[in-house]
């Protein structure tokens, strides 16, 4: 995977921990206005940070629409690429 792909996709993880984070203290605290604000926030993040990997680099799960006749199921395992 090139540095490039490797740099987008900790974007999406990142993104990715902000949502569950939020999502874990919505839990407990589910009257907060400014943690449902940040939640929405990083929804809006999260789901544009996979869809520009999706984009560029290939969709990241499966029940992606954009999986449907990717080759998903045939491209080579990353471990199969290294070299």
């Amino acid at each position: 995977m090139s540095a490039e792909a490797m740099a987008a996709l900790r974007g999406v993880m990142i993104e990715g921990f902000a949502l569950d984070e939020a999502r874990l203290f919505l839990d407990t605290h589910p009257g907060d206005a400014a943690a449902q604000g940040f939640y929405a926030q990083a929804q809006a993040a999260y789901a544009a940070a996979e869809e520009a990997y999706a984009a560029q680099y290939g969709p990241l799960r499966i029940d992606d629409p954009a999986a449907a006749g990717s080759g998903w199921v045939c491209a080579p395992w990353p471990w199969e690429t290294e070299g």
